[in-house]
Protein backbone atom coordinates (compact mmCIF):
# COMPACT_ATOMS: atom_id res chain seq x y z
CA UNK A 1 0.00 0.00 0.00
CA UNK A 2 1.24 3.29 -1.36
CA UNK A 3 -0.51 6.35 0.16
CA UNK A 4 0.58 10.27 -0.62
CA UNK A 5 0.83 12.28 3.11
CA UNK A 6 -0.54 15.33 4.49
CA UNK A 7 -4.15 14.98 3.65
CA UNK A 8 -6.85 16.03 6.00
CA UNK A 9 -9.25 12.74 5.31
CA UNK A 10 -7.64 9.14 5.05
CA UNK A 11 -9.23 7.70 2.03
CA UNK A 12 -8.22 4.90 -0.78
CA UNK A 13 -10.04 3.71 -4.17
CA UNK A 14 -8.75 0.22 -3.22
CA UNK A 15 -11.86 -1.57 -1.30
CA UNK A 16 -8.64 -4.60 -1.05
CA UNK A 17 -7.00 -1.87 1.71
CA UNK A 18 -9.82 -2.96 4.08
CA UNK A 19 -9.57 -5.65 6.92
CA UNK A 20 -13.42 -4.34 7.47
CA UNK A 21 -15.76 -2.01 5.78
CA UNK A 22 -19.14 -0.37 6.79
CA UNK A 23 -21.37 2.01 6.02
CA UNK A 24 -19.82 5.75 5.97
CA UNK A 25 -20.16 8.34 8.45
CA UNK A 26 -19.91 11.24 5.53
CA UNK A 27 -21.61 11.07 2.81
CA UNK A 28 -18.87 13.20 1.13
CA UNK A 29 -15.50 14.64 1.37
CA UNK A 30 -14.43 18.19 -0.33
CA UNK A 31 -11.06 17.70 -1.88
CA UNK A 32 -8.41 20.31 -1.68
CA UNK A 33 -9.67 21.38 -5.68
CA UNK A 34 -13.07 22.12 -3.93
CA UNK A 35 -14.65 19.21 -5.44
CA UNK A 36 -17.05 16.58 -3.19
CA UNK A 37 -16.49 13.01 -3.45
CA UNK A 38 -19.06 10.51 -2.63
CA UNK A 39 -17.68 8.20 0.72
CA UNK A 40 -18.68 4.37 -0.64
CA UNK A 41 -17.48 3.18 2.95
CA UNK A 42 -15.57 3.70 5.85
CA UNK A 43 -13.21 0.76 8.02
CA UNK A 44 -10.24 -0.36 9.31
CA UNK A 45 -6.98 -0.45 7.34
CA UNK A 46 -3.71 -2.29 9.49
CA UNK A 47 -0.78 -1.51 7.86
CA UNK A 48 1.47 -3.14 10.92
CA UNK A 49 0.97 -4.28 13.87
CA UNK A 50 0.95 -1.34 15.67
CA UNK A 51 -0.48 1.33 12.83
CA UNK A 52 -4.35 0.24 12.64
CA UNK A 53 -6.19 3.40 11.61
CA UNK A 54 -10.32 2.56 11.65
CA UNK A 55 -11.61 5.58 10.17
CA UNK A 56 -10.98 4.61 6.47
CA UNK A 57 -12.82 6.45 3.31
CA UNK A 58 -13.67 4.76 0.17
CA UNK A 59 -14.04 6.85 -2.15
CA UNK A 60 -13.86 5.05 -5.47
CA UNK A 61 -13.53 8.39 -7.92
CA UNK A 62 -10.18 9.03 -6.31
CA UNK A 63 -7.05 7.47 -8.03
CA UNK A 64 -4.46 8.01 -5.43
CA UNK A 65 -4.52 7.06 -1.80
CA UNK A 66 -4.23 10.07 0.73
CA UNK A 67 -3.07 9.55 4.25
CA UNK A 68 -3.46 11.94 6.98
CA UNK A 69 -0.81 12.84 8.88
CA UNK A 70 -2.53 13.78 12.04
CA UNK A 71 -4.60 10.69 12.15
CA UNK A 72 -1.28 8.79 11.74
CA UNK A 73 0.60 10.41 14.77
CA UNK A 74 -2.48 10.09 17.11
CA UNK A 75 -2.76 6.22 16.45
CA UNK A 76 0.97 6.32 17.80
CA UNK A 77 0.28 8.78 20.22
CA UNK A 78 3.12 10.94 18.76
CA UNK A 79 3.54 14.26 17.31
CA UNK A 80 4.99 15.54 13.95
CA UNK A 81 6.57 18.65 13.37
CA UNK A 82 6.31 20.25 9.09
CA UNK A 83 8.80 22.42 8.52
Amino acid sequence: MDFLLWATDTMTHDPHDFDSLSTPVKTHIETVSGELVVVQGWGLIVFSEKLKLKKMSLCSCTIIKLLSVSQVTKELLCGSHVF
